[in-house]
């Protein structure tokens, strides 16, 4: 079991076709089974390992915000874990906006679950601390990577049973997803919605270059608590095109 940084918040990792990995996230965080997990993507292509398509209505908006921080729900084909898909059939998919994530995806060559970092009820962790704290020897490995920005979620939208609507306001607002797609459902974009009780953290443009997770990363054994004395294991300067993420892999795989 894998811990690392996403766009927004620390997220735990496991691979898609490990239904051993994706019960422990589950059974670690205390998630109710109604309530599936979703993927992180490389690129838009791999959708298709786990949608039966990719709806037509949704066109506009994974040209305009994938990668980023937007997750839809699709059809997904048979067969796929049932933690992964809804009571609708539907799972939930994203083309991560970090590029430490999605070259993750790309090695391994399959999706990874993208759920916080954090017990159902708690608040996100925003740092490998965060997450160390929370989890502690459950995890088999960490990749700090600085600190996320918090703040918001990642927006969620549903687009497998027709007209795309709102599932979950988040980083990107009902205006911008208007802007961007005319195949959206305004109503069902328009109607009320609950406001994260979280503070907002620094954006990640807001943090110092070397902290940026998108800039560096460091592997470290997990630790049980934020006080304790974390041992470096191997540090990396990562970007799309390097990236020696061995250690992460071989316990995702």
């Amino acid at each position: 079991m894998v811990a690392g940084p996403t766009q927004t918040f620390y997220a735990l990792m496991a691979a898609a076709d490990k239904p051993n990995a994706l019960a422990r996230v589950m059974e670690m965080k205390g998630r109710d089974r109604t309530r599936p997990l979703l993927l992180m993507l490389d690129r838009t292509e791999r959708a298709l390992c786990y949608a039966r398509e990719l709806p037509e209505s949704v066109n506009e908006l994974l040209h305009r915000f994938w990668p980023g921080p937007l997750t839809i729900l699709m059809r997904a084909h048979n067969g796929l874990d049932p933690v992964l898909v809804g009571t609708t059939g539907a799972v939930g998919l994203r083309v991560e906006g970090l590029p430490m994530v999605r070259t993750l995806v790309r090695a391994l060559d399959r999706g990874v679950t993208g759920t916080s970092a954090n017990p159902s009820g708690q608040p996100p962790a925003s740092t490998a601390m965060e997450a160390a704290a929370y989890f502690g020897d459950q995890l088999d490995l960490i990749i700090d990577g600085g600190p996320c920005p918090g703040g918001r979620p990642t927006t969620v939208i549903d687009a497998s049973l027709g007209p795309a609507r709102l599932v979950r306001d988040g980083v990107l607002s009902v205006e911008q997803l208007l802007n961007a797609a005319a195949g959206v459902d305004q109503h069902g974009l328009a109607r009320p919605l609950d406001r994260p009780v979280h503070p907002p953290k620094p954006r990640l443009d807001e943090l110092p270059p070397q902290r940026r997770p998108e800039q560096q990363a460091v592997l470290m054994p997990p630790v049980v608590a934020e006080h304790h004395p974390v041992d470096v294991v191997t540090e990396h300067v990562l970007d799309d095109r390097q990236i020696e993420l061995d250690q992460g892999i071989e316990q995702l795989v």
